[in-house]
């Protein structure tokens, strides 16, 4: 406990040199306090506690850096500024039943009547190029 009183501003600064923030140092010392406290029993004298002290406040602080960098990774920021063109979902759903009912009269027509829907109404053709 002594030891570890002693030190605790000494892995607040190697905290903060490495995040350059008071919060996330705050946050890195306090996990590397947990685990020299949690690790103390493998610790076999008092004499090794400072390398043991550097050690686990290393592997916390590349444990530290892991996390950032998967967190960072999945973080998206949306620009407000860029314009939604895409349909809405109910307009969707709503063509995709027009479009399955149009599919589904059309298919009631004889093939000469179909043709000649299909090609006056997709195709923009006139009456007269159609016959």
């Amino acid at each position: 406990e002594k030891l570890l009183t002693e030190n605790m501003k000494a892995i607040f600064g190697f905290a903060l040199m490495r995040t350059g923030n008071t919060d996330a140092a705050e946050e890195l010392s306090s996990n590397i306090l947990y685990k020299i406290i949690k690790s103390y029993p493998c610790l076999k004298s008092d004499e090794k506690f400072y390398g043991f002290m550097w050690k686990i406040a290393e592997n916390t602080y590349v444990d530290y850096l892991r996390k950032k960098t998967r967190t960072a990774d999945r973080t998206v920021t949306i620009d407000s500024d860029i314009e939604d063109t895409s349909d809405a979902v109910p307009d969707i759903i709503i063509k995709d039943e027009t479009l399955n009912l149009l599919r589904r009269e059309l298919s009631l027509l004889s093939e000469t009547h179909r043709r000649a829907t299909v090609m006056y109404y997709m195709y923009g053709l006139s009456c007269s190029d159609i016959a």
